[in-house]
C-alpha cells in the first residue's frame, strides 16, 4: 500500500499540475497509489485490493509505469491492451520478487480495481485520458466554482450495460462451443443464454451437468476445454451476427466488441488452464445478494453459483476488475476511457479515491469539501477528504483495527490541472476560516 510520492510540479509547466495524497488504512491495508510525472505527461492512479494486497501494489508499479513509458500521445487502443497485458503478466507469472513484501507467496491471485488519470501537454492546454475497472471513482470539478463537470460511472452489477456485456461474452462463448461441437444452430434456441450467465433460477444442477456434458465431448474428441483452440476472429464475429441484438442492450461498437470476446475468451482459456480445479463454476456469472451469513449489507454481486455453501464459491460486487482470477471468468480487466481537455484559462480539480471514501461521503459533498481552489491545495484538498471519511466511520460507531478508524481502506489523489497557472484570489468576506461555506 506504498504510493510513490513524484515531484508535485510536472517540469513541463512550472505550477500547471500539482497533487496531493492521502490514505487512511483498515486492517487489511490493501489499497495503494501511484503519481508520476515523465517529459511532457503525468500519470495518478489509485488501486483497491480485494483479498489481498499484492495486485493493487503491483498496478501501481508495472501498469502505471508502463502507461507513462507508451505515451504520449496516449491512444485508447494502447491503454486498453496495457489493462489486459498487466492482468495477464500478474495472473500467469505471479508478482516479480522485487514488489513483494517478507513472507508474501511469489504467485498472487488475489484482484483489485484500477482508476488512472493520465495528462499530456498539448501546446497551451492538456488533453487526459480517464481509465478505469471497478469501482474507485474520479470526479472532475471546475477548480474555481467547485461544480462537478465530470464522472466515471462504476462497475456494478446494478448497471444494465454491465450486465449486457457479461451476458453477450458468456453467449458467444456457449455458440461457438456449440458450433464446434456440431450442435449449433442459428443463436441460441435451446436455451437463450450462457451457462446461467444471466443470473436466472435456472436449476443449478442441470447447467453444471449441461456444462460437463459439453467437457465431455471435447475430451471425447481428444482434448479438454482448457485444449481447445482458441476461437478466431470470424467465430467471434459470426457468433456476435448471430446474437439478437436488442438496441436496448446495444454496447460497444462490432469492432471493439469483437477485440473484447476474443480477449476474455483467451484470458478464459489460459485461466482454466493454470486453475483447472473450480473452471466449471467460474464460467459461469451469477447476479443475486450476497447472502446474509457473509454479508448483513447484502449487496447485490456477480457470483459463480447461487449456493455460497458450494466449494468454488466465489463473489465480487463488480464487473470488472485485474486479476480477480478465482472469480468468474466473466469479470474482465477491460476498461473504460473517458477523454476530456483542460483549456487554456480553465482551471480542474480530478479526485480519484477508492470506495472507503465513496461510501460514506457524496459526490456532492466530495465536492464542496475539496474545492474552490482558493480554499485548498491539492495536498490540502486530499487530506480533508480521507479525514471527513474517517470521522464519518467513527460517527458510525466504527473502531477501526488498523492504522486509522476506517471501515474499509480510504486512498484519495488530489489533481489540479491548470495549464496556464491561472491563479485564484481569495474572496474578502468578514470571516476567513476554512469552514465557512461555499460563496
Amino acid at each position: 500500500a506504498t504510493a510513490i510520492l513524484l515531484p508535485e510540479r510536472d517540469t513541463v509547466a512550472t505550477s500547471s499540475i500539482e497533487h496531493g495524497i492521502a490514505q487512511k488504512f483498515s486492517s487489511k491495508a490493501e489499497d495503494s497509489t501511484f503519481a508520476g510525472t515523465a517529459t511532457s505527461s503525468a500519470c495518478f492512479g489509485v488501486f483497491d485490493g480485494h483479498s489481498g494486497k499484492q495486485t493493487a501494489r503491483a498496478l501501481s508499479q508495472i501498469l502505471c509505469q508502463r502507461l507513462l513509458k507508451a505515451g504520449p500521445p496516449f491512444d485508447e487502443a494502447s491503454v486498453v491492451a496495457a489493462f489486459w497485458e498487466v492482468d495477464r503478466e500478474i495472473g500467469e507469472n505471479g508478482i516479480k520478487g522485487d514488489y513483494l513484501q517478507a513472507g508474501e507467496q511469489r504467485v498472487t491471485l488475489d484482484g483489485a480495481t484500477a482508476t488512472v488519470l493520465l495528462v499530456e501537454q498539448n501546446c497551451d492546454k492538456f488533453s487526459c485520458m480517464l481509465a478505469w475497472c471497478g469501482d474507485s471513482t474520479a470526479v472532475q470539478l471546475d477548480a474555481v466554482s467547485g461544480r462537478v463537470v465530470g464522472k466515471t460511472t462504476d462497475h456494478k452489477p446494478d448497471v444494465p450495460s454491465e450486465v449486457s456485456m457479461i451476458k453477450r461474452i458468456a453467449r458467444a462463448r456457449r455458440w461457438i462451443r456449440k458450433q464446434r461441437a456440431g450442435r449449433g444452430r442459428s443463436g441460441l434456441q435451446d436455451r437463450g443464454g450462457g451457462e446461467n450467465d444471466e443470473g436466472e433460477d435456472e436449476d443449478e444442477d442441470e447447467e453444471v451437468e449441461a456444462e460437463r456434458t459439453t467437457e465431455q465431448q471435447g475430451r471425447a474428441a481428444g482434448k479438454s476445454l482448457a485444449e481447445e483452440p482458441t476461437p478466431t476472429r470470424e467465430e467471434v464475429a459470426n457468433a456476435l451476427a448471430s446474437l439478437e441484438h436488442d438496441p436496448a442492450e446495444a454496447g460497444a461498437p462490432l469492432e471493439e466488441e469483437i477485440a473484447l470476446v476474443l480477449r476474455s475468451l483467451e484470458r478464459q482459456k489460459l485461466i482454466e488452464q493454470l486453475l483447472p480445479i473450480g473452471a466449471c463454476s467460474r464460467r459461469r456469472a451469477v447476479f443475486c445478494r450476497r447472502p446474509f451469513e457473509k454479508d448483513r449489507t447484502q449487496p447485490l454481486v456477480v457470483a459463480t453459483t447461487h449456493d455460497h455453501r458450494r466449494r468454488h464459491y466465489s463473489d465480487l460486487q463488480m464487473t470488472r476488475s485485474i486479476c480477480d482470477w478465482r472469480a468468474s471468468v466473466l469479470v474482465v480487466p477491460h476498461p473504460q476511457i473517458i477523454r476530456f481537455e483542460v483549456p487554456p484559462g480553465t482551471w480542474q480539480r480530478v479526485i480519484l479515491a477508492s470506495d472507503g471514501l465513496w461510501d460514506v461521503c457524496s459526490t456532492r459533498k466530495a465536492a464542496t469539501l475539496a474545492s474552490p481552489a482558493w480554499r485548498h491545495s491539492a495536498e490540502r484538498a486530499a487530506q480533508v477528504l480521507a479525514d471527513y471519511a474517517e470521522a464519518e466511520y467513527e460517527r458510525m460507531g466504527v473502531v477501526g483495527t488498523g492504522a486509522h478508524n476506517v471501515a474499509d481502506d480510504t486512498s484519495v489523489v488530489v489533481i489540479d490541472l491548470n495549464p496556464s497557472g491561472m491563479t485564484i484570489e481569495r474572496p474578502q468576506t468578514t470571516c476567513q476560516c476554512e469552514c465557512c461555506p461555499l460563496l
